[in-house]
């Protein structure tokens, strides 16, 4: 299982294209922020001490939930290819189960969300520091830190949900297209989720990447945040973090507690579903099998 994982690992890298185009969504939200976005945004805020400061911290965050979702589907897309070329049933042959095999897969797949999240976080962060004086609060990195693995792991299983019925390198072209695409809107990067209608942010709140960048918010703002409001009150700060999804508004703002919640709870629900699933087309095979034997008896 530990050379099936290495092997994933080495294939992502070796592939430069194909890392860049794993982070275009990414990429995307972070060129817009920088040429149209903190522009207008800065507007509003302009009022609040370290306002820019504020609004670079708040890209961060985004611009992170949206690499766990496209680098991991990147990082799984390599089991799609693998069968379109017959390198899975090559692997079936080994001593590997089917249930090893998809783990290689996902755990790969979860390393490398990982990874590229740290390297963009690097990346944004010299960069903000450079232009706008950021200072990233250290002493959240643990926390950071550990989001970025439970997150990565979460959108891997994802990921594998949506793709792993996929035959066809077009088919998952075309999906990957259209994730790259929507995940910036969908946790509310390229407009903060509460100018939203009620319909969007609905589909927004059902996301599971719209947490893990609530969950970063929280994390990378919460000092910037105290003290750009420090002498606003109550009311403003909570419109302020429900405008900019710094906790998600459904009869109240969910909190860290509440989000890392809904994160763990989907990352095993989601866990257990890739179980189920690889079972079931075990079980499937396995009575094909059956009744190809007794028919030719």
């Amino acid at each position: 299982m530990l050379s099936l994982y290495g092997r994933n690992m080495k294939l992502y890298f070796r592939d430069h294209v194909g890392v860049f185009f794993s982070l275009l969504g990414a990429i995307i939200s972070f060129v817009l922020y920088i040429l149209f976005l903190k522009k207008t945004m800065s507007g509003d805020w302009s009022s609040a001490p370290n306002g820019s400061q504020l609004l670079d911290l708040w890209l961060i965050s985004g611009t992170l939930a949206v690499a766990s979702m496209t680098t991991t589907l990147t990082g799984i897309s390599q089991m799609v290819m693998d069968k379109e070329n017959h390198v899975w049933d090559d692997l079936r042959l080994t001593n590997l189960s089917p249930a090893k095999m998809v783990m290689a897969y996902l755990m790969s797949a979860a390393s490398i969300g990982a990874v590229m999240q740290m390297v963009l976080l690097v990346i944004m962060v010299v960069y903000f520091k450079l232009v706008d004086g950021i200072d990233l609060p250290w002493k959240s990195t643990p926390e950071v830190l550990a989001l970025m693995i439970v997150s990565s792991l979460m959108m891997a299983a994802l990921n594998y949900m949506i793709v792993g019925f996929v035959r066809r390198q077009n088919t998952l072209s075309l999906i990957s297209t259209i994730v790259g695409t929507l995940s910036g809107f969908l946790v509310g990067v390229y407009v903060p989720i509460g100018v939203l209608p009620d319909a969007a942010r609905l589909i927004m709140k059902l996301t599971p990447g719209t947490y893990v960048a609530s969950l970063y918010r929280h994390y990378l703002m919460k000092e910037a945040v105290d003290n750009a409001f420090s002498n606003a009150s109550a009311a403003v700060t909570t419109n302020f973090a429900q405008t900019m999804g710094i906790g998600i508004k459904w009869n109240t703002l969910t909190t860290i507690t509440v989000e890392w919640v809904i994160v763990i709870g989907l990352l095993v629900a989601l866990l257990g579903l890739v179980l189920v699933v690889e079972f079931c087309k075990r079980e499937a095979l396995r009575s094909t099998v059956v009744k190809t034997v007794c028919a030719n008896r």
